[in-house]
């Protein structure tokens, strides 16, 4: 399929905001100018959204999330990949970085994430062993979540432990952390950061688990199991994070999915949305008509589901159209058939208010306000 060229994809959001971004859309060339969300939420939410070391070299857009958010996760800063060149040294140069950047800019920082079985450095693989598996993994929680001890507002301590991704054609994607330590690593990480950083809350994170498509019943049911025995095994969890990564062409799951948040806040503790965004790869139709259904999708979800979790922490993973993680995937859940790039953000490339941008800041005014 052929894909767009990036002056391509940066002239047709450009033309798509300006046919569907209404009258909250401002004719300036760069800056946001509708009422910022971080005004539109009480004191105390966390309203967040992910960003790299890349983005916000771009001084447009650090002034777009820094303007409209009170909470900055970093995108790739703080996994194993960019940290851990090799077994025995860190490379902290642009972490330190981003908290700095939070904390110029008045912002909390979550801290994604300290364990998971993605985005590792080759040499994990390679030379890791059963042996050195729960030492290695100790050691690196220690060393990350102490080094920012009092400056991370949240850690995902443990990032998506089911394990619902795969290599299509493959099997299963490997699983060090869960082949080498078995299933008590998710006690290993969080008893270890509780040790490093106990004032940060410590976040369990789940992928798919939102809608009928991406998630099944079991699914819903292996997860709240996995956080029962958590809580009765005395592991300091504090908060379930769920990613809600959404296809704008499914519904959101109700009966297992309320089953499932009813026994988390029953166990006491508190859910985060973590990874907001919506997938448009099948809405059919005009620029105009994508960006009204990714609208939609968006203020349905918060207005029914942030009552529903009593959440206060919301983070957006695409908050802009101009670094889209959605468009660098394959397959026929992130291919659109006519070859246009998505259309996830709130803001498009030249970061003006799309339609999403109203609808989200009537869904905080909402829920949030």
């Amino acid at each position: 399929m052929q894909r767009v060229d990036l002056m391509s994809r940066r002239e047709f959001l450009g033309r798509s905001a300006a046919a569907a971004g209404g009258a909250f859309c401002s004719r300036g060339p760069h800056a946001v100018t509708a009422a910022p969300l971080r005004s539109l939420v009480r004191r105390g939410v966390g309203l967040g959204a992910q960003a790299t070391y890349q983005d916000l070299q771009d001084e447009r857009v650090a002034s777009f999330i820094s303007a409209n958010f009170n909470t900055l996760t970093a995108g790739m800063e703080l996994k194993w990949s960019t940290l851990r060149p090799t077994p025995y040294s860190y490379n902290f140069t642009r972490a330190d970085w981003m908290v700095a950047f939070a904390e110029r800019h008045d912002m909390r920082f979550r801290g994604h994430n300290l364990c998971w079985n993605h985005w590792l450095p080759g040499w994990v693989q390679r030379t890791m062993t059963s042996t050195d598996a729960e030492r290695t993994l100790t050691d690196h929680i220690a060393t990350v979540a102490g080094r920012y001890k009092g400056r991370v507002d949240s850690w995902d301590v443990v990032n998506e432990p089911l394990g619902t991704w795969s290599n299509p054609g493959v099997g299963p994607a490997p699983r060090p952390w869960l082949d080498l330590i078995g299933p008590r690593y998710l006690d290993v990480a969080f008893h270890a950061a509780a040790q490093a950083d106990p004032g940060a809350l410590r976040v369990l994170n789940f992928d798919r688990l939102e809608q009928s498509a991406t998630g099944t019943d079991d699914d819903r049911r292996r997860a709240l199991g996995a956080i029962e025995g958590l809580v009765r095994r005395r592991v300091p969890i504090q908060a379930v994070g769920f990613e809600s990564h959404l296809l704008a062409w499914d519904r959101v799951e109700n009966a297992s999915q309320d089953r499932l948040i009813s026994g988390i806040r029953d166990l006491g503790l508190k859910i985060l949305i973590t990874e907001l965004d919506v997938n448009d790869t099948r809405v059919a139709g005009s620029v105009a008509e994508r960006d009204r259904a990714v609208a939609a999708v968006y203020f349905d979800y918060l207005t029914e589901m942030v009552p529903r979790m009593g959440c206060e922490q919301v983070v957006f993973w695409s908050p802009w159209d101009g670094d889209d993680w959605l468009d660098g995937l394959r397959g026929r859940d992130y291919e659109r058939a006519d070859g246009m790039p998505h259309s996830a953000g709130l803001v498009d490339t030249n970061l003006q208010p799309k339609p999403a941008y109203s609808a989200v800041a009537r869904a905080l005014k909402q829920v949030l306000g």
